[in-house]
């Protein structure tokens, strides 16, 4: 308008960022699909506060997290559930999961038709530093910044968020019930976080990830025990030739996977397809 970007004030879908703010229109798929909201048995979105004594930035030092149980959570009292770990992209925050990939209705219908576990899913906030989240790439201060971010947000999640879900809700507390999995700048901390940490994860997903970020690895000692390392980049992503070779470093390192190309560029589309082609293999041994 005018040459400035302004939100429909007709529409009440807006895209949750920090860095700008987007009207979303969604255009349905003609036969449905896992994200829409329909009348399986839903899940609850619970949103959490708390002090963090580590994230740069933040008002008050308040973060946040989203966590998602299943529809039977309330009802079989004594069962603990694997848990997925699943994280945003840069500018984005925790609630983007929900209100972008409708993660929560996807986890929905597919535990409803039988084809994925029933599963906790954190959404946490992302950053060891707010300040990368409104920065851009050119800037040239950032890609120090958000490697430094990344390792803060590290610990951030091993010793502020695991510790809090697994103390306020019933997750399996053994890394073959532990998965993560994120997109473009989540998509590289859950390789980096995955690969170069302490084995706390088996299930470990990079959906159109930002590679450069990742820490190049060479097999631990406990590679061939994953359950599982899944990798996906949209065929028009800028981020596909770097992502193939992201793929082929850590295959002569000694990790047996491929990576799922997949129509589409860097967006939405693209990353719930992921996740429900993702969720459907998790867990599954």
């Amino acid at each position: 308008m005018d040459g400035r970007t302004e939100l429909d004030p007709l529409n009440p879908e807006v895209m949750p960022n920090y860095a700008f703010l987007n009207s979303a229109f969604r255009i349905p798929e003609p036969e449905g699909a896992p994200w829409e909201c329909t009348d399986s048995p839903h899940g609850t979105v619970h949103r959490h506060f708390y002090e963090t004594k580590i994230v740069k930035g933040l008002r008050g030092g308040q973060s946040e997290y989203f966590v998602y149980t299943p529809p039977e959570y309330e009802e079989h009292s004594s069962t603990a559930y694997p848990t997925l770990y699943l994280l945003h992209g840069l500018s984005q925050g925790a609630a983007d999961w929900t209100v972008m990939g409708r993660a929560n209705f996807v986890l929905d219908n597919l535990i409803a038709d039988g084809m994925a576990k029933p599963m906790i899913a954190v959404m946490p906030l992302g950053y060891g530093n707010m300040a990368v989240a409104n920065k851009q790439p050119s800037e040239g201060d950032f890609a120090a910044m958000l490697f430094a971010s990344n390792a803060l947000f590290a610990d951030v999640l091993f010793t502020e968020i695991i510790p809090r879900v697994e103390a306020d809700y019933r997750a399996a507390k053994n890394w073959h019930q532990r998965a993560i999995a994120g997109l473009s700048m989540g998509g590289a901390q859950s390789l980096d976080i995955g690969l170069n940490g302490n084995g706390e994860f088996a299930w470990i997903g990079g959906f159109s990830a930002a590679d450069a970020l990742v820490r190049r690895t060479s097999a631990r000692d406990s590679a061939n025990d994953l359950e599982l390392l899944w990798m996906s980049c949209g065929t028009e992503d800028w981020l596909l030739d770097s992502n193939r070779k992201l793929v082929g470093n850590l295959k002569e390192s000694g990790y047996a996977f491929s990576l799922t190309e997949t129509p589409g560029a860097h967006n939405w589309p693209v990353w719930q397809r992921n996740l429900v082609e993702f969720v459907q293999l998790l867990f599954t041994s």
